[in-house]
C-alpha cells in the first residue's frame, strides 16, 4: 500500500512538468523575493517504526528567500502528531508494567537551502538541512494508595535531517491592468522526509516520518 502511495504522490508531482506548454516561455515567472507559506497534510510513520503508529496529520509553516540563481534559503517550523498502537509504550509504576495508548507529537525547528527550477508558472524545487526536533510521549504514575493517576508528556530534542522537493503553481500572474503582480499567491505541494539518526524514547527503532502538505504561500 505504501509503495502505491509513493508511486501515486511522484506521479502527482511530476505530472504539471509533462503537461507544460513549451509556449508558457513567456508567462509570468515565480520571482525572487520572501515567500511565507503554511500548509497541512498527513504525517506517515516508516520502516520498523512505522508500523507500530498510524498515519497522523501534519501542520507546516516556513519563510524562505528565493536568489535570482535559483537557491533557495527557508526556515520552517513543522508539528505532526500520530497515534501508536496499545503497547508500543509500556511504562513502569508502583510495580506494575502498563501498556499506553496515545500518540507521539513532533515539533521542528529547521533550516535548509534548495534549489529551485523556474519553469514559468510552475517551479519545481528540491531542498535539504538539519533542525531540531522534539518528540514527545506520554506517561503515567499510578497511585493505589491514594486512588490517583497522573498522566503527563515526556519532551525530549533531538538533532534531525530534512529532504524533500515539491512544486509551486503561480495563480495569480497579472493584476486587473495586466501588469506583472509584484504580490502573488502561489499553490504547492511539496513532501519531505524527517529522520532522527540518534535513538529515541519512543521506539526501539529509528525515527522516520513522511510529511505532505498542501498550502499556499505569499510573497511580500
Amino acid at each position: 500500500m505504501r509503495t502505491l502511495f509513493s508511486f501515486q504522490l511522484a506521479f502527482v508531482l511530476f505530472l504539471p512538468l509533462c503537461a507544460q506548454s513549451k509556449s508558457d516561455s513567456t508567462a509570468s515567472k515565480i520571482g525572487r523575493g520572501f515567500y511565507a507559506y503554511g500548509g497541512i497534510g498527513p504525517a506517515i510513520p516508516l520502516g520498523k517504526y512505522g508500523r507500530e503508529r498510524f498515519t497522523g496529520f501534519d501542520l507546516n509553516t516556513a519563510a524562505e528567500l528565493r536568489y535570482p540563481s535559483g537557491f533557495i534559503l527557508r526556515g520552517m517550523f513543522d508539528f505532526s502528531s500520530f497515534a501508536f498502537e496499545r503497547g508500543t509504550i509500556s511504562q513502569a509504576s508502583n510495580g506494575k508494567v502498563y501498556k499506553l495508548s496515545g500518540s507521539n507529537n513532533l515539533v521542528t525547528i529547521a533550516l535548509s537551502g534548495g534549489y529551485m527550477m523556474n519553469l514559468g508558472h510552475i517551479s519545481p524545487y528540491v531542498f535539504s538541512g538539519f533542525g531540531a526536533s522534539f518528540l514527545s510521549r506520554p506517561d503515567v504514575v499510578v497511585n493505589d494508595p491514594q486512588s490517583y493517576v497522573d498522566t503527563n508528556l515526556i519532551v525530549k530534542g533531538y538533532l534531525s535531517t530534512l529532504t524533500g522537493a515539491g512544486f509551486d503553481i503561480l495563480l495569480n500572474p497579472k493584476e486587473k491592468n495586466n501588469k506583472e503582480n509584484k504580490s502573488p499567491f502561489v499553490f504547492y505541494l511539496e513532501a519531505f522526509y524527517t529522520h532522527i539518526p540518534s535513538q529515541t524514547e519512543t521506539s526501539v527503532n529509528k525515527f522516520n516520518l513522511v510529511s505532505i502538505n498542501i498550502g499556499l504561500k505569499s510573497k511580500f
